[in-house]
């Protein structure tokens, strides 16, 4: 990582295929305003980057003021402030383990600081990075250390940064392919326990169609790109987000709509590629999410359920909830991890009209950098945030 925030390494050029071309080296992004501006900009140019940068600005405190509101209504409501306090609570029972501080010592001994890739450590918080591995191992040194040593060896063989930097490089028609029938995306960063949430329509995903256009590499790719997003930008802008206490800023919130799931979805090449990202997710971001919301199941799930329940771990077995139809004592508690039923999204039941692609990734134009470019407005509840 370069200074300024920005994404360094990885290719800039001749990507082919699902990538695209490359863009010449005599442009530069500024993180400081998130513009790009040629090198040989002309004065009109820089002022309009000015005036772009100030309306940014405005932006920004505009939002910060309607974060800060919405988060003082959430404090004065108990639904929330006990949703909150589940987390915290739950987050403390993962480091009740017989010895767990000792075993923590032992685990950093092992794997000293020097040795820890920056990158997978949210918000530059090392300690609770180490926390993060011990528990997922269990409380068990040995095994925290054989489970980071492994995810340090795999970063070490996967260009992650340069993944990031593709995103840009993607012809936006291979996009709306994508998105058209792998509806997925970072729903909202602004939620009561200060989980930002992620939501896939997989009853409406026909990984099939994808292929025509993409590799089972790409795919899989996207997915990792999607996970350093979650760890570089998104995760690090829920821990320092100003008058906004997020007492557990390493968690997500995973909501997987199944309305339209079928049995001619379980192809060969969906069920390889679900081993492969499985594989990745449970081995390489351990320990990341609180829960995972399975809604709106069809009486079919029961038989997918029961296909591919082996391929997840029993401990993120654990942490998964399955729901029928969003209605009811489902909508309410949805309404809970939401912030309120006006910011659950429309096709889930609720009152906010706003896309998945009009959330990250879709609405991103690049991810070269670290800075945080939000995509939830303030205009009214229906739009975004509402006070």
């Amino acid at each position: 990582k370069g200074g300024g925030g920005r994404l360094v390494g990885g290719g800039g050029g001749g990507f082919g295929g699902f990538f695209g071309g490359g863009e010449s080296s005599s442009r530069w992004h500024s993180s400081e305003n998130s513009l790009r501006v040629s090198d040989s900009g002309s004065e009109t140019e820089t002022m309009m980057a000015m005036t772009a940068a100030a309306a940014t600005a405005a932006v920004v405190m505009n939002e910060a003021q309607a974060v800060a509101a919405r988060s003082q209504q959430w404090k004065e409501n108990e639904a929330y402030t006990k949703a909150l306090t589940e987390l915290v609570t739950w987050r403390r029972s993962r480091e009740e383990y017989p010895g767990y501080e000792a075993e923590l010592l032992k685990f950093k001994a092992a794997i000293p600081v020097s040795e820890v890739d920056m990158d997978m450590v949210i918000n530059g918080d090392v300690d609770n990075c180490y926390r993060r591995f011990l528990s997922a191992a269990g409380g068990k040194a040995l095994k925290a250390q054989v489970l980071m040593n492994k995810t340090l060896q795999w970063r070490t063989s996967q260009d992650l940064t340069a993944s990031m930097r593709r995103w840009r490089h993607i012809p936006r028609a291979i996009k709306d392919v994508i998105y058209d029938h792998y509806q997925s995306g970072w729903y909202t960063s602004h939620t009561p326990t200060g989980t930002p949430v992620y939501i896939e329509r997989t009853g409406r995903g026909h990984m099939n169609e994808v292929l025509k256009h993409v590799t089972a590499d790409d795919i899989v790719d996207h997915h990792m790109r999607m996970m350093e997003y979650m760890m570089r930008v998104l995760l690090p802008e829920m821990a320092r987000r100003p008058g906004v206490a997020v007492p557990v800023p390493d968690k997500v919130i995973n909501v997987l709509d199944m309305e339209g799931l079928g049995l001619h979805m379980m192809t060969s090449a969906s069920i390889n590629i679900l081993k492969r990202v499985l594989a990745i997710d449970q081995a390489y971001y351990p320990d990341v999410m609180y829960r995972c919301y399975l809604v709106n199941c069809p009486t079919v799930f029961r038989v997918i359920w029961a296909a591919v329940k082996h391929l997840v771990d029993t401990r993120i077995q654990r942490k998964i909830r399955i729901m029928g139809k969003i209605e009811g004592a489902a909508l309410e508690e949805l309404s809970g991890v939401f912030g309120g039923l006006d910011r659950v999204p429309s096709f889930l039941g609720g009152g906010c009209q706003r896309t998945l692609k009009e959330c990250a990734p879709w609405c991103l134009d690049h991810m070269d950098d670290t800075d945080f470019v939000s995509w939830e407005g303030t205009a009214g509840t229906a739009a975004g945030l509402g006070t």
